[in-house]
């Protein structure tokens, strides 16, 4: 009470008061500027995270897709390299068969030109015949007409002379002789 009464200990204290007050209300101010503030960049930061939440969300998404589509591909990669592998095999196997066909068909060539050089003795022989058979056909008629000759002078002459006769037996020695080699190819013209 002694302080109410006293003025210029209520004067002090009210000024006191009074500066108490302004300060409190500086510092009202300051934490209602510094709780604006906060707020302000608590709505900032809720809106960033929304957005990183909204990001992250779609980088999950992207994730995912990405993440399908390595699966995706390892299996299309692992695919083809089964099949490359098959094809590989395909291709050792496919060669070595042309190789073996290369080879078969040398042999065969080689074989074709064996039967050629066949042939071309083979025609070589025929022609050979040919002339042959045309020598005893010429022979065995040069051998028919000097039988026929000689049968005629037998019968033209008779027993003419030892001359004749002996004559006669020696175109017959040398016919005979000459017959030898021809005798089957006159035996086909009917001739004895």
């Amino acid at each position: 009470m002694s302080s109410i009464l006293d003025p210029d200990v209520s004067l002090s204290e009210m000024r006191d008061i009074y500066e108490l007050k302004d300060q409190i209300q500086d510092v009202e101010g300051r934490y209602m500027q510094g709780l604006k503030e906060l707020k302000d960049s608590l709505s900032e930061v809720e809106e960033k995270y929304k957005k990183a939440m909204v990001s992250n969300a779609q980088l999950d998404n992207d994730k995912s897709n990405l993440t399908y589509q390595v699966d995706t591909l390892k299996d299309v990669i692992e695919e083809m390299e089964e099949q490359m592998a098959e094809l590989y095999r395909e291709n050792e196997d496919k060669s070595k068969e042309l190789e073996r066909q290369k080879h078969m068909y040398h042999v065969s060539q080689h074989k074709v030109e064996e039967l050629k050089e066949g042939i071309r003795q083979r025609d070589e022989l025929i022609e050979e015949n040919k002339c042959m058979q045309q020598r005893v056909d010429t022979l065995t008629r040069e051998v028919f007409d000097l039988q026929e000759t000689v049968n005629w002078k037998d019968k033209k002459i008779g027993v003419r002379g030892q001359n004749e006769q002996s004559d006669c037996n020696c175109m017959r020695c040398l016919l005979s002789v000459g017959q030898c080699d021809i005798y089957p190819t006159i035996l086909e013209h009917g001739m004895k």
